[in-house]
C-alpha cells in the first residue's frame, strides 16, 4: 500500500469494482488503473467491460468478470471468494452498480421496490460480506466505499423508492464501519448529485433543467470517481463510517 497521504496505488492494491462497464463504475476503473491499483472489473456485459478495459492505461491490470449481480444473491458473498481465489486477496471493494428510477410512488409497488433494493442494497450487503471474510481481504488498511445518492437526503418528487435504497446504503456503511474498525477496515460511501450518463439521461426527462439548480453544474463521473479513490486510499486512512456528498453545492444552495 502507498504511503499514508499518497493517493497512489501498487498492483498489489486489488480493487474488486462492480458497475465496471458504464458510467460512475467506468470511470472509476479507469482512474484506479491509472493511479496503479489492480481492478477485478464486474459487470453484466463482456463488450462493455472490454471497452472500460480498452481505456485503462495499464490494460494488463484490468480484469474483467462477467456477472449479473442481482442473479443469485445467496451465493454473490461466496463468489467474492472465487474472484479471491482467481486474482488475490482485495485491498478494497467499490459497489458502484445500481439502477435509478424515477416514478411517483403510486406506480412503484413492492416488485419495483424490490426490483432497486436487491442491486442498491442487497448485493452491497453481500458482496461487503464476502470481502469482510478475512480469507478474502488483506486486513488493516483495506477500505469499502458503496455508491449512494444525493437522493437520500435532499427529498425530491418520483425519487421515493430509489431514495430509500440509497439511504438504506448510507446506513449499512455506517454500521460496517462501527462493526468493522477493530480490525481497521474503513467502510464509507459517496453521494452523488446529477450525474449526466446514460442511465440517468434515461430516467430523467428534464436534466437540463435540474442542472440549473446546481451551483456548480451538473457532475461528471469523473468527479465521482475522484470521491471514491480518495476514500479507498491510504490518505483516507482516518475517515471511517461517512457519507460523502459531491454535489457541485447543489445541497447547500
Amino acid at each position: 500500500m502507498a504511503a499514508v497521504g499518497d493517493l497512489a496505488f501498487t498492483a498489489e492494491d486489488r480493487v474488486l469494482l462492480t458497475g465496471a462497464s458504464s458510467g460512475l463504475g467506468q470511470a472509476a476503473a479507469v482512474l484506479l488503473n491509472r493511479l496503479g491499483a489492480t481492478v477485478i472489473g464486474v459487470g453484466r456485459d463482456v463488450d462493455r467491460l472490454a471497452a472500460t478495459k480498452a481505456l485503462c492505461p495499464h490494460p494488463e491490470r484490468f480484469f474483467p468478470e462477467r456477472c449479473d449481480l442481482t442473479e443469485n444473491l445467496d451465493d454473490l458473498s461466496s463468489q467474492v471468494a472465487v474472484w479471491r481465489k482467481s486474482h488475490g486477496k482485495l485491498a478494497g471493494l467499490l459497489h458502484a452498480a445500481g439502477i435509478v428510477t424515477v416514478l411517483p410512488a403510486a406506480l412503484q409497488g413492492a416488485a419495483e421496490m424490490r426490483e432497486l433494493f436487491d442491486i442498491n442494497v442487497f448485493a452491497a450487503y453481500q458482496l461487503a460480506r464476502g470481502f469482510l471474510d478475512r480469507r478474502n481481504n488483506r486486513g488493516e488498511g483495506s477500505a469499502i466505499v458503496f455508491v449512494a445518492s444525493l437522493a437520500a437526503l435532499c427529498e425530491s418528487s418520483g425519487t421515493t423508492a430509489y431514495a430509500a435504497s440509497k439511504g438504506a446504503v448510507v446506513s449499512l456503511a455506517r454500521s460496517l464501519a462501527c462493526e468493522y474498525a477493530r480490525q481497521k477496515i474503513r467502510v464509507n460511501s459517496v453521494s452523488p448529485g446529477l450525474v449526466p450518463t446514460p442511465m440517468t439521461q434515461r430516467q430523467y426527462a428534464n436534466l437540463d433543467a435540474l442542472a440549473q439548480t446546481y451551483p456548480l453544474g451538473p457532475g461528471r463521473p469523473e468527479d465521482i470517481a475522484a470521491a471514491a479513490a480518495f476514500l479507498l486510499s491510504p490518505a483516507a486512512r482516518w475517515i471511517t463510517g461517512q457519507n460523502l456528498v459531491v454535489d457541485g453545492g447543489r445541497s447547500v444552495a
